[in-house]
């Protein structure tokens, strides 16, 4: 019954999202979205079920994007500062971070590279390191992700 639920609320989701891409509810672009969402579903309920789809994520990570508006405009200041003064001379550091799935590897590539200052290259999953890139290190945060 959980899974029903789920896979409902899904092609819901889905369905909704293709309407808001679409911009308009005519009954062929309505059709074309319903369709379209059970095809996802039922394509990534597959993938679950042949036990391919490992995308999970950890919640704890998402309760470090609180601090992502401060530290954009932080940022921002030290990336204008930065330009201002010449041109930086960005480095390369390697970050540790316990990002084990593809969700959360995924969610520390986007978190980690929203400020302007600096972005994620990689993150290795054996040695649980992030390879980041800063425009200014001297002036940047101490823990990006």
């Amino acid at each position: 019954m959980r899974k029903a639920v789920g896979i409902v609320l899904w092609w819901a989701v889905l369905l909704g999202l293709w309407q808001l891409y679409v911009g308009q509810t005519t009954k062929q672009t309505t059709i074309a979205g319903v369709v379209s969402a059970g095809l996802a579903v039922g394509a990534g309920a597959l993938l679950a079920r042949l036990g391919l789809y490992r995308f999970g994520l950890d919640p704890r990570r998402l309760g470090r994007a609180a601090a992502l508006p401060w530290n954009v405009v932080r940022d921002f200041a030290v990336v204008t500062l930065a330009v201002t003064r010449g041109r930086p001379g960005g480095a390369f550091r390697e970050v540790d971070v316990a990002a084990r799935s593809a969700g959360d590897r995924a969610l520390v590539g986007l978190l980690g590279s929203i400020a302007p200052n600096a972005y994620v290259v990689d993150v290795d999953r054996d040695r649980g390191a992030a390879l980041v890139h800063e425009l200014d290190p001297k002036r940047s945060r101490s823990r990006p992700l």
